[in-house]
């Protein structure tokens, strides 16, 4: 269903880096789903779609 488009992004790095707006529109254009997770907590932060 998602194939290469899915991504797992640590929730450190999603909060620094994958907010940027210009990233974002890239994200939405290519219809990337991310799953933020928190690697120390061991949980799923955020599913981004």
């Amino acid at each position: 269903m998602f194939g290469d488009r899915l991504k797992e992004v640590h929730s450190d790095i999603y909060y620094s880096f994958f907010e940027l707006r210009f990233i974002q529109t890239v994200i939405q254009r290519l219809q990337i789903y991310l799953i933020v997770y928190d690697p120390i907590e061991e949980i799923i932060v955020e599913w981004k779609n």
